[in-house]
């Protein structure tokens, strides 16, 4: 716990009478915990681009709900987004090696149609096992992972989840994904 702020976790106990004689003016009083988190996180956001998602108006449920979710995480720093949009076909829009800025949000957003005629949750799923395998060897080799931080990986999949493929094959595919810390 460090650092002079306006809020906070604790009271730091030496900066409260000087607080209090400045008649509640000089409010920087509070520590926060300032070391590095020992995880760092890939963050992958699917966002279904059928035309189903677009009868029920979640297309744009679906779309505010990634503005809403990068704004976030970028303000945590919480570690590295890519987005996906899936149908009948898959497309990376945004990796993991990139960083994300407003430029780069709006280039998403146009890419989103939502015409695509049906969701191929079994290809979804295989690339996305694919994708995140392929960057989590690829942080290990860059990273060297000497420092003891470890790569979490999680998936976002913002759907109506209208499923016609089989459901078990589906659900051995997201129990694989599990297994593998994804």
């Amino acid at each position: 716990m460090k650092g002079d702020y306006k809020t906070g976790k604790r009271i730091n106990i030496n900066k409260l009478i000087p607080y209090i004689a400045s008649s509640y003016r000089k409010d920087k009083i509070w520590l926060r915990r300032t070391k590095a988190s020992k995880r760092n996180y890939q963050i992958l956001l699917c966002i279904d681009d059928s035309f189903s998602m677009g009868i029920n108006k979640a297309n744009i449920l679906a779309l505010e709900s990634l503005a809403l979710l990068v704004k976030s995480l970028t303000s945590l720093e919480i570690g590295e987004i890519s987005v996906m949009k899936f149908g009948e076909k898959i497309e990376l829009l945004h990796d993991f090696n990139n960083n994300f800025n407003d430029f780069n949000g709006s280039y998403i957003i146009e890419k989103f149609n939502f015409k695509q005629k049906q969701t191929n949750w079994k290809l979804l799923l295989e690339n996305t096992m694919n994708y995140l395998n392929q960057a989590k060897l690829s942080n290990n080799n860059n990273r060297n992972n000497s420092n003891g931080i470890e790569n979490v990986q999680l998936c976002f999949i913002i759907s109506d989840a209208r499923i016609q493929q089989d459901r078990e094959n589906l659900r051995n595919n997201i129990m694989d994904c599990i297994n593998r810390n994804q």
